[in-house]
């Protein structure tokens, strides 16, 4: 839950928009880009609207498709089978500042990057790793698998975000202009001043007024998508945390019994001790010891144990191993200091009776 999604999610409305009807189909081209143009504004316009944009592809909720990629000057693989696969996200100028992405280098898309200009797209961490290693890519250029006629000229680079599962590492990741590769299926963001969704109406009204044959659906918070992300990790990690303080419960209500069961069945040897002159001291010690003798074999055993099959559980947790030695520290000190507390309380009880009463005691 405390994982940095390098963007900021709060005050962000989001909105799917479906642009289906006739007019937006690939031999109408250009009239996608007029359409994002025209809506943007008119929801920029809106007061309490801080900012808006449109993307193919909200964080968080999967990767939205993507294909192959070469890079001018590299050696072009013989089989594009081999080709390395990216996301392919188009978005609108203003998208990154919307969201609170951080720009790393380069410049944003603006307005001049239409149908018709100079092809250029933005690329994320993850992507300069890869094929870059690690250098500036600004001025390289990159062709899809698709058009490999066309070289696009790589302007800048922000920071890697999660695409699908906060807990998995990003892909690398290309964005392309809205304008320059046209998609009729959008989400529109939204950063507004207070409550998101009460924007709802009044956005959906002004797309509306632009287009009223466009569908416009599944209005949502950035917040809400995030809260989703984590929902299933927080069931999934209070499920096992509750059988796991059963069984932490139950083996310390065994421990607790067979220790303290097994010292009072030797009371009556202590009150032999005592009677034959042993301190209460030394007798409290002695039971002390040996009934930590066994628990410390015990919890030998079941470490070892545990970490046979521990590997099971690998997937189940993130950001510590499954041999973590502070949790295997920590469950091995709370038994020894159950077993010690068995040993003791019996034993003192026992050492505080009168030496001829133990040796009655049956």
């Amino acid at each position: 839950s405390r994982i940095d999604l390098r963007l900021n999610p709060r005050n962000v409305l989001t909105m799917h928009i479906s642009l289906t009807t006739p007019e937006y189909r690939p031999q109408h081209a250009g009239s996608i880009e007029l359409f994002s143009r025209k809506a943007l504004e008119a929801v920029r316009g809106t007061p309490g609207v801080k900012d808006a944009a449109m993307t193919t592809n909200l964080p968080l909720l999967g990767t939205g498709g993507g294909g192959g990629i070469l890079v001018e000057g590299n050696p072009r693989p013989q089989n594009l089978w081999n080709v390395p696969y990216v996301q392919w996200t188009r978005l609108s100028p203003g998208y990154f500042r919307t969201m609170r992405i951080r720009r790393i280098s380069g410049r944003d898309f603006d307005e001049h990057d239409g149908r018709r200009a100079r092809p250029v797209v933005i690329v994320n961490e993850a992507f300069v790793h890869q094929f870059f290693d690690g250098q500036s890519p600004i001025g390289r250029k990159v062709a899809t698998v698709t058009d490999e006629a066309l070289w696009r000229e790589i302007i800048g680079v922000v920071a890697d975000v999660p695409q699908s599962d906060i807990e998995k590492k990003p892909l690398p990741e290309i964005f392309f202009p809205l304008a320059q590769m046209e998609f009729p299926w959008l989400a529109l963001v939204i950063r507004t001043n207070d409550d998101p969704l009460s924007y709802t109406n009044a956005v959906r009204a002004e797309l509306q007024r632009v287009d009223p044959a466009i569908a416009v659906f599944d209005a949502t918070t950035m917040e809400e998508i995030a809260e989703t992300q984590l929902g299933w990790r927080v069931f999934q990690t209070s499920l096992v945390s509750a059988f796991a303080g059963i069984a932490i419960l139950l083996a310390c209500i065994g421990i607790y019994a067979v220790v303290a069961y097994s010292v009072t069945q030797r009371t009556a040897e202590l009150g032999l001790r005592m009677a034959l002159g042993a301190k209460k001291g030394a007798i409290l010690r002695t039971v002390v010891r040996q009934g930590a003798t066994p628990a410390v074999l015990g919890a030998l055993a079941g470490a070892l144990c545990s970490l046979g099959v521990s590997r099971f559980l690998s997937q189940l947790l993130y950001g510590i191993a499954s041999t973590d030695a502070s949790t295997y520290l920590l469950v091995v000190s709370l038994f020894f200091a159950v077993a010690i507390f068995a040993s003791y309380l019996p034993a003192r009880r026992a050492a505080a009776l009168d030496p001829f009463q133990a040796l009655r005691y049956e």
